[in-house]
């Protein structure tokens, strides 16, 4: 039977929702997106934003920043829109470039994704210990320099199986997650913005572009493009929508486009808000050195620790938005390499609930494994993360122009969208590889050595998996990678 199905099957460009179960909201793909945008590093750096680039700076080159991302936004709708499936560059890859290409695509995303899951683990740790100020202890032990404690793993692990758990029990449980924690962060959000305007005063604003120890125009000039160049990158969770369109409903996948553009002008209110709280409550001088520089603003000028708890607990509700979408995509590109029979057979199936359930477990065990590398991980982490996804960047570019050349149905603006994004994705894929090679020739190894490792295990996992792969016609795995067989 599967022999005939083989070949009879033709490539397919649509995939079809499988069950009345798989019907996400344009309102749940904004939450999804919104939630993988703002995380957690706000919190953490603030204060360099403002310190670089002076508190108009640090907004300007936000709004800029998400600007510059529009383009590269309507790309991932447009090839969304034709191609609705799991899996998102994952399918965009194969289509026009085989399945070498799909398979990078996805290893690429893996290691986003799964490496995301890993920051926020070790992000949870370290908010709640500042919410709640308990004793962490003795060091576990020392990892490359600096301690990791037997409280912070306990932590990570307990909220990894708290998600792990919220994914199992399906895509609606996930959803709601979802809805509920953003919800809850815009809510605060609102409080400590209304809490600024109240406490603070317009003459804290200054000085509005570069520090106050910067009197040289071009070196103002110069802090806040260093700023801008870096901006877009904190706008890439919009690349979570894909994942999930293959569970969308068709009325959300009609208003793709509109989605993307709300959730990118969305986000840049949130950190123009964030920014502009944080310098209009207090002198930029007095929490200049703090590491929550946020929270610690909030404390000082209403001397309460109430107040800066509230700011933790957004930072809090920012980090399980973050993770819910990044556990949720990390699921969706294992299943997807699993189900096109590219590697990793056996992470396909799924449970009574329709998830992926070994996907997911596979997912959390990897999670815990980089939270066990403690804060010393988070840095490596986040250029590691800017170089794959400024990858998929230019994937999408690419695809997108090959789109436009074979259909040769693209008008007016929307020819120049795979040109903008091709030299958005570059500039910005030039800017972290010359950050990664810099760290390099100071002699810190660590985020070479990182890609060297995936890159050495993705081709080993392809060339295991060659005869995994020859068991299916091209045609097969097309209707697979499409969304048409499941199972």
């Amino acid at each position: 039977m599967q022999r005939a199905v083989e070949a009879t099957a033709e490539p397919v460009e649509v995939s079809e929702a499988t069950s009345k179960s798989t019907d996400l909201s344009g309102r749940q793909l904004f939450a999804l997106a919104f939630g993988a945008i703002i995380g957690v590093s706000w919190l953490m750096l603030v204060g360099d934003w403002i310190r670089q680039a002076g508190s108009f700076g640090a907004m300007l080159a936000f709004v800029l920043g998400g600007a510059l991302i529009v383009p590269v936004g309507l790309c991932y709708a447009r090839l969304g829109q034709r191609y609705p499936s799991t899996g998102g560059e994952i399918v965009y890859a194969y289509r026009f470039f085989g399945s070498g290409a799909g398979f990078c695509a996805a290893w690429t995303l893996a290691l986003v994704y799964i490496s995301l899951c890993g920051f926020e683990a070790v992000s949870v740790a370290w908010i709640l210990s500042e919410i709640f100020a308990f004793d962490q202890g003795e060091p576990l032990y020392q990892f490359a320099g600096a301690s990791v404690f037997l409280a912070d793993l306990c932590l990570a692990l307990v909220f990894t199986l708290v998600l792990a758990r919220v994914h199992i029990g399906g895509l609606r449980m996930a959803a709601s997650f979802q809805d509920a924690t953003t919800l809850l962060l815009v809510l605060v959000t609102f409080c400590f913005l209304g809490l600024a305007f109240y406490g603070g005063s317009p003459q804290n604003l200054q000085p509005l572009f570069a520090d106050s120890a910067t009197d040289s125009s071009a070196a103002e000039l110069g802090g806040f493009m260093t700023l801008l160049l870096v901006t877009p990158l904190f706008f890439a969770g919009f690349g979570a929508v894909p994942q999930a369109l293959g569970e969308s409903s068709e009325r959300a996948r009609k208003r793709l486009p509109a989605i993307v553009v709300c959730v990118i002008g969305a986000s840049i209110l949130f950190y123009v808000a964030v920014i502009f709280s944080t310098a209009y409550i207090l002198p930029f001088e007095q929490i200049a050195n703090r590491p929550l520089p946020v929270a610690a603003a909030f404390e000082l000028a209403f001397g309460s620790e109430l107040m800066a708890k509230l700011v933790l607990f957004a930072g809090l509700l920012g980090l399980l938005t973050t993770w819910n979408a990044v556990l949720f995509s990390a699921t969706r590109v294992v299943f997807v390499i699993s189900n096109a029979q590219l590697a990793l057979p056996g992470f396909r199936r799924r449970n009574r609930h329709g998830s992926a359930g070994r996907a997911i477990w596979l997912v959390s065990v990897v999670t815990l494994m980089l939270a066990m590398a403690g804060r010393q991980a988070l840095l490596p982490i986040v250029t590691i993360g800017g170089v794959a996804i400024c990858l998929m960047f230019l994937l999408v570019g690419f695809c997108t122009l090959k789109m436009q050349i074979k259909e040769m149905n693209a008008i007016g603006w929307k020819r120049l969208l795979p040109a903008l994004t091709i030299a958005i994705a570059g500039g910005l894929l030039a800017i972290n590889l010359v950050y990664l090679f810099g760290n390099a020739q100071r002699g810190e190894f660590t985020e070479l050595g990182v890609i060297l490792v995936w890159v050495l295990t993705g081709a080993t996992f392809w060339w295991r998996g060659r005869h995994y792969r020859g068991s299916v016609t091209d045609a097969y795995r097309r209707q697979r990678i499409m969304g048409k067989v499941d199972e």
